[in-house]
């Protein structure tokens, strides 16, 4: 089992997608592989069951979403992104308007829930040789971090095959900064036949 950690906005749906394109089971659906009831409405076994009928899966917000039960062999890999770029996309989601201020606590608040989730990261047991990578690693270098995908892959999953070219096809080429607009998500969706 691959775990893509981090907090929200890090780059764990684009990881997700790259996982899938590679040709692995990833829970949750295209394009944001977050499986609602996965996280949100169900106890801890009830997750740690779901995962198991997968080869990777999102894992946002470790601390509030404990997953104590997952099966030995579990790779955590913990996805950063830069802090203020972070709170801006976590404040444009959420409908907030992005300003000085605004930005300024939620990069507070970013902090403080990095320290909580990474503790609970290493209570589990996860984070013995932590991975970690980040947002704009993957943005300025989708082959090369689909290649260290493909290496946490021959490690966590022996046998299971893994394209790396599919996995950085996946990648739209674009900037690191937060756009202040939802332009790459209403593509994402579009592609999905989702988009209004």
């Amino acid at each position: 089992m691959i775990l893509i950690a981090g907090l929200g906005r890090c780059g764990s749906s684009l990881t997700c997608q790259m996982l899938a394109a590679g040709g692995l089971k990833v829970a949750g659906a295209h394009p944001d592989y977050e499986p609602t009831l996965l996280w949100h409405q169900s106890t801890e076994a009830q997750r740690c069951a779901i995962l198991q009928q997968h080869q990777a899966a999102k894992w946002i917000d470790p601390h509030r979403f404990p997953l104590r039960a997952t099966q030995a062999g579990s790779i955590v890999l913990w996805l950063d992104r830069d802090e203020v770029q972070q709170a801006r996309s976590q404040i444009k989601f959420g409908g907030g308007l992005v300003v000085r201020e605004n930005v300024r606590q939620m990069v507070k608040i970013l902090r403080r829930d990095r320290r909580k989730a990474m503790r609970a990261v290493s209570r589990e047991g996860l984070l013995d040789k932590p991975l970690f990578s980040s947002f704009e690693a993957i943005i300025r270098n989708p082959d090369g971090f689909a290649r260290v995908l493909g290496r946490i892959c021959e490690v966590a999953l022996p046998g299971v095959p893994f394209d790396p070219a599919a996995a950085s096809a996946v990648v739209l080429p674009r900037g690191i900064e937060c756009q202040p607009d939802v332009s790459i998500e209403t593509l994402l969706l579009a592609q999905k036949g989702l988009a209004q």
